[in-house]
């Protein structure tokens, strides 16, 4: 995961996609370790294979790396996209792309066992945009389907895989004076639906 966020951030620091090669050089860059190290001004970062080997300065590039000067641009691990439908909703006006809410026809419409991960499409044309903004992964979410549950998610990797889920499930349920209208008008009604 740790090279891959430092990929990601690499097509964020410079506005184009790479072409993954066996190894990368990344230098002259503010490496942004959030870590003990902190800031490291004109530091260069070496991935091989997928997964950082070095950060430091002046490193050797193997042979056949692709070298990049990042001219002292920042690099940062990944953000957190928070709770989302990236990669559930490609066209949010087109019914047939939207897969992150279930519509239940019968009443009472609890289904905690909808789970959206498997419409996951890691091929969405919105991951790349996301990537681009600095976001390397999400948390897939269930939306209101006519429930106070919704189903559930998982968090997702923005690297396009489809291995690209990981972590537990968790449930996604929805109460208070805004959810109401979906148990009868009654908050009340919330914790007997839930029990």
């Amino acid at each position: 995961m740790k090279a891959l966020t430092v990929l990601l951030m690499t097509v964020v620091a410079f506005g184009a996609q790479l072409a993954v090669a066996d190894d990368i050089l990344v230098r002259n860059a503010q490496v942004h370790t959030m870590g003990r190290d902190g800031t490291l001004d004109g530091a260069d970062i070496l991935i091989s294979g997928n997964e950082v080997k070095r950060i430091g300065r002046n490193l050797s590039a193997p042979r056949g790396a692709k070298v990049i000067d990042a001219a002292g641009r920042p690099v940062t691990p990944a953000l957190f996209a928070g709770i989302s439908e990236i990669g559930l909703v490609e066209v949010s006006g087109v019914e047939q792309t939207v897969d992150d809410a279930f519509k239940a026809t019968e009443t009472p419409s609890m289904r905690p066992e909808f789970d959206v991960t498997p419409a996951f499409n890691p091929n969405s044309t919105v991951l790349p945009v996301t990537r681009i903004e600095g976001f390397g992964f999400t948390l897939l979410g269930a939306s209101e389907g006519g429930s106070i549950i919704s189903g559930q998610g998982r968090v997702a990797a923005l690297d396009g895989g489809y291995d690209s889920l990981f972590g537990d499930r968790v449930l996604f349920v929805t109460v208070g004076r805004g959810a109401s209208e979906l148990s009868g008008g009654s908050r009340a009604a919330q914790w007997m639906l839930l029990n």
